[in-house]
């Protein structure tokens, strides 16, 4: 890896670390106590690239993991672990997966700044790793969740998951198939198709303003990277490869994903309620109470 595509990665965990992941947070309805420590962990872990690899540089990132598993746990508790396995859907609609993937990033980012090569791959495969995880894993499923609150559907739900599993077919198939990695890469291109097609339908509601321009933004942005993505994943198996760089793929795929995608579709999501700040999460069980309440209402108007 080049030295420019080294601070190019770099500057793209830095943008999923220091603005994406903080936007989720609070678009999720964490304190603000949380959302500070958040914002000092990712500071800190940015800094550590400043210097070379290495025990000192490995602790910068360790509260940036801390941070990450303290709001998985938190998370875990609040939904309940035998209610998790009753409704594991819960793990998607509830900002749980996110924070996992947050976990698994700054694990491997802890192992880059601490020099290790996990699983054989090299420093460079590493880093890109990191990237992955923090962008493709929690940008995307933060994207999905809240978009499920705001559109809440069968439909997405199951894009949810194709997403989830399309994001460890494409882990599996590093190590393991190249076959896995093409079905991981055509999961996630599928899962944001629709993506894309509910927020089209949505933006035909008659959202307006910043938001609209940011939501149509990322409902386009996401074709050239997932097009490269699937090229690449199908290179073993193509006379002539589509994709012959991880330059070509960080500044085609990577980028795009990070800010027109990622960045603009969390800011677009939150800006399509200015009265909201947090958007409500989906939960199948007000469903519920939707008929009771209303009736409740009526009966206080009659009285």
């Amino acid at each position: 890896m080049t030295t420019q595509t080294f601070w190019f990665t770099v500057g793209l965990i830095a943008t999923a670390i220091m603005v994406i992941t903080p936007l989720a947070h609070r678009a999720f309805g964490g304190a603000s106590g949380e959302r500070a420590a958040v914002r000092l962990a990712g500071a800190v872990a940015t800094l550590s690239f400043t210097i070379g690899s290495g025990v000192v540089a490995a602790a910068m990132a360790v509260p940036w993991f801390g941070i990450a598993a303290t709001l998985a746990l938190n998370e875990l508790r609040a939904i309940g672990y035998l209610s998790l396995l009753r409704r594991p859907s819960a793990a998607v609609l509830r900002p749980l997966a996110t924070w996992v993937w947050m976990a698994s990033g700054a694990g491997w980012l802890i192992a880059h700044r601490l020099g290790l090569e996990p699983l054989g791959f090299d420093r460079g495969i590493t880093l890109l790793t990191v990237a992955h995880f923090h962008v493709a894993g929690l940008g995307l499923t933060a994207l999905l969740t809240l978009t499920h609150g705001r559109r809440p559907g069968s439909t997405l739900l199951a894009a949810m998951w194709l997403h989830q599993a399309g994001m460890l077919a494409v882990a599996a198939g590093l190590t393991f198939s190249d076959h896995l990695e093409v079905a991981g890469a055509a999961a996630v291109t599928v899962a944001l198709a629709v993506w894309a097609t509910i927020v089209v339908g949505w933006l035909r509601g008659g959202i307006r303003g910043l938001a609209r321009l940011l939501l149509v933004v990322a409902a386009v942005t996401w074709i050239l990277p997932m097009v490269l993505a699937l090229g690449w994943a199908l290179a073993p198996f193509l006379p002539e490869p589509v994709v012959t760089t991880f330059e070509t793929m960080l500044r085609y795929h990577a980028a795009p994903q990070t800010v027109g995608l990622v960045l603009c579709g969390l800011a677009g999501i939150m800006l399509t309620d200015p009265a909201c700040e947090n958007p409500p999460l989906a939960d199948p069980s007000a469903h519920h109470t939707t008929r009771e309440a209303a009736d409740a209402v009526a009966q206080r108007t009659h009285a």
